[in-house]
């Protein structure tokens, strides 16, 4: 095997060490100096200090963890240098020396992915997150990228609800969790759900974060059609392209600048936007960020360079993306760019060289000028140059404004040129042309091209602003139909709950739920709620009952988790006869089946009270099923709060206020906590987190530190627990699992025993014989 020292070379940075000192203190040393210069962007000093401290490897043993940072360190400097095969055999080296040691091994597995995604070859890095021993933040956090490069965005949200938990840091070349996961939300259309993680946890001198943004303003400009969207991202993207971030990472310039020129194109920006192109096509190296890939760059690079009839740099442009084709990235780009993207990257026809007729060359030029697709000015400007054997061209109108350019025009050259006069007081400028050729132009065909060319211009403008009137139509038509949807159904007023004030919530998916159980308010058929657990039906069921019965009249509501089996139909009968205005009956997938054949009977009575039920969509059962679907009509299917993360905040608030509390107890920082948690136990978890975190921040704010009480009393416990005796310890324990089961539930214990995975008999019997009844 190679020596780290033969593979890293030697470095002026080697005479500063003192001989005197032992090699690992010596390397330790160097270890911060190499650390601080990676995060400040100097990866030259990284890769020459690491050959320095690397020649101290071979005096005496050197613990692991240092021989492993040193390549590693190495690696990640080549990455930001674009030297992927540098990269790649530093990061080798470091995966060998990490022989036994699965920590280094993953993180390393990691890092080797991501170089292998960025470097478009996202088989390499599945190859070598198959590699793994154990799941990992790095080996996780490069599987959910590439998951997301691949379009597959459950695949990728399961992995960083993954990711939150698992051991192990990330390593300098991989994004932020929390950006996978916005860019996630935008791609799957939750354009709220992406603003909201982006405004609770967003750093601005982040550039994935920064791409997150420019993502979300073209989007946002794509949908609404408001230019104010466009010249924010131009500001972003500018920012990204030349600003000083804290690191720069390989193909952030690059997929800036491409996105700059492509704003830029859309704001009529045309000179500019070729710039930003040029900028791009430039600077295309090997690596590029997997969240904007070659192909997405390349993409709108085409559809600049197209519009302008740059046809030259287009052909570039579409060769270079010949062997990259995909249609994912082309759908990710028409999210964002528009219809504008549509064909971008396809090949049209040659039409051949100019042809010399009877009727003149320009002539035919005016023929083809008329089904070629690009700038109609820039088609026939670039006819005259190639005819005239001219080094640049210009053509102006009138008062001097610039229609096309073409060869060194591009870059406004002052020096003079031979001016061909067109009608209108419109003329074209030549630089170098031959004299012959100019002498033998027919100025008759000339005018006649002229004259086509404004035409077909002027045609060309009027399609392309009916095109975007009829998308602004389209974007208001949908907004027209979605007021006059919620005007018709009475769910989703003024105010979060609409008609029911006590609901809380933004997100689409709640308001469809409340529109479909405004729009059941005057129907009298009986409404079944169906959710997971903890999702709210429970209160959704007590707000439309007292939307019914009125706000101050009592209403009884039996849940039967509470109710013993052979008590279910006695007692719903008898409260079924006492009542005849509202009933609520929560949890019926527990009903036995002759109780809910019962309860089928009772409600086809037409002097019965108004019936609303619940039912858990996880684990409805038999009985849950058959009442389902007996009672579809009134059918309301409310989402659990991991697929409608907007409602956080606002939930957020009402719990604290609720506890008697402003909601400015909750700070910042434990906000973005707390927004960045999948909630698999919905609201009944959030409500009881916030619940614990306020108890124990007492009378001050609440910070992160109280969100987590494993995290916070585990030294605690632990001392307690040695206190106690270990048969004690290990009883106290199973008490606090049945109480924190309960807690999460909400009191229902046949749900707390399915979370704990037992019999509800048995969980029942463990309350008994462990006297937690409490």
């Amino acid at each position: 095997m190679t020596e780290p020292m033969d593979l890293l070379g030697a470095s002026p940075f080697g005479a500063r060490s003192e001989s005197g000192k032992a090699p690992k203190e010596k390397i330790e040393r160097e270890l911060q100096l190499i650390v601080e210069a990676q995060a400040s962007g100097r990866a030259r000093e990284v890769i020459e200090r690491v050959a320095a401290a690397s020649s101290w490897l071979s005096g005496a043993p050197v613990r692991r963890e240092l021989r492993v940072a040193l390549p590693r360190e190495r690696g990640l400097a080549h990455m930001v240098l674009d030297e992927p095969s540098d990269a790649r055999q530093a990061l080798s080296l470091a995966l060998e020396q990490a022989h036994g040691g699965p920590a280094l091994r993953d993180e390393l597995l990691g890092a080797l992915a991501h170089l292998e995604l960025m470097d478009g070859r996202p088989e390499r890095a599945e190859q070598h997150l198959a590699e793994r021993r154990r799941d990992r933040r790095a080996t996780l956090l490069a599987a959910a990228r590439l998951a997301l490069y691949r379009g597959e965005l459950g695949g990728c949200e399961s992995t960083l609800q993954a990711c939150e938990q698992a051991p192990g840091g990330a390593i300098g070349c991989a994004p932020p969790s929390t950006t996978l996961r916005a860019l996630a939300a935008l791609w799957a259309g939750r354009a709220e759900q992406a603003r909201m993680l982006y405004d609770g946890v967003a750093s601005r001198d982040n550039d994935f974060w920064e791409m997150v943004r420019l993502m979300m303003l073209r989007a946002s400009w794509r949908h609404s059609g408001d230019a104010r969207y466009l010249q924010l991202a131009a500001s972003v993207a500018e920012e990204l392209r030349f600003g000083d971030a804290q690191t720069r990472l390989p193909g952030v310039a690059t997929a800036a600048a491409a996105q700059h020129a492509a704003v830029l194109l859309a704001l009529g920006e045309f000179g500019l936007a070729a710039d930003a192109a040029d900028r791009a096509l430039g600077s295309f190296g090997r690596l590029s960020l997997p969240e904007w890939p070659k192909i997405a760059v390349l993409h709108e690079l085409a559809i600049v360079y197209r519009d302008i009839g740059a046809d030259d740099r287009l052909d570039t442009v579409r060769a270079l993306a010949a062997p990259l084709r995909d249609e994912l990235w082309a759908q990710r780009v028409a999210a964002l760019a528009g219809p504008r993207a549509v064909g971008a990257l396809d090949r049209v026809d040659d039409a051949g060289p100019i042809r010399e007729s009877e009727d003149g060359w320009l002539g035919v030029v005016a023929l083809d000028l008329i089904t070629s697709p690009g700038c109609a000015y820039t088609a026939s400007l670039r006819a005259i140059v190639e005819r005239t054997c001219a080094t640049g061209g210009r053509w102006e109108a009138a008062d001097g404004e610039r229609r096309a350019a073409t060869g060194i025009a591009l870059s406004n050259v002052e020096a003079p040129g031979q001016v061909l006069a067109l009608s209108a007081g419109e003329r074209v400028t030549l630089w170098d042309g031959d004299e012959a050729a100019l002498a033998s132009l027919d100025r008759r065909t000339l005018l006649c091209l002229a004259a086509a060319t404004s035409t077909v211009a002027a045609q060309r403008a009027a399609t392309q602003k009916v095109t975007a009137q009829l998308e602004l139509s389209d974007t208001a038509r949908k907004h027209a139909e979605a007021s006059l949807e919620r005007s018709r159904r009475r769910g989703t007023a003024d105010g979060h709950g609409g008609i029911f004030p006590s609901v809380v919530g933004r997100s689409r998916l709640l308001a469809e739920a409340l529109d479909r159980l405004g729009s059941l308010v005057d129907v009298r058929l009986p409404v079944i709620i169906e959710g997971p657990a903890g999702s709210g039906r429970r209160h959704l069921a007590h707000a439309l009952a007292r939307k019914l019965a009125g706000a101050n009249v009592h209403y009884p509501a039996i849940d039967i988790s509470l109710v013993p089996p052979p008590e279910h139909a006695r007692t719903i009968d008898r409260v079924w006869r006492a009542e005849r205005g509202v009933l609520v009956v929560l949890n019926v997938d527990q009903l036995e089946p002759m109780a809910a054949a019962a309860l089928d009977t009772l409600s086809r009575d037409l002097a019965a009270p108004r019936l609303i039920l619940t039912v858990n969509s996880e684990q409805p059962g038999s009985v849950g099923e058959q009442l389902l679907e007996r009672f579809g009509a009134g059918r309301v299917t409310v989402a659990g709060l991991d697929r409608r993360l907007e409602d956080v905040p606002l939930l957020i608030d009402a719990f604290a206020q609720a506890l008697g509390r402003k909601p400015d107890v909750i700070t910042t920082a434990a906000r973005a906590v707390l927004a960045r948690r999948a909630w698999p136990g919905h609201i009944t978890e959030l409500r009881t987190t916030i619940e614990h975190a306020i108890v124990r921040a007492g009378k001050g704010k609440v910070q992160p530190e109280h969100l987590d009480a494993t995290a916070a009393d585990a030294r605690t416990d632990l001392a307690e627990a040695c206190g106690l005796g270990y048969h004690d310890a290990v009883r106290e324990f199973r008490r606090d699992l049945l109480r924190y089961s309960l807690g999460l539930t909400a009191g229902n214990r046949t749900r707390a025993a399915e979370l704990l995975g037992l019999q509800r008999t048995y969980f029942m019997r463990l309350i008994r014989d462990l006297a937690a009844n409490d």
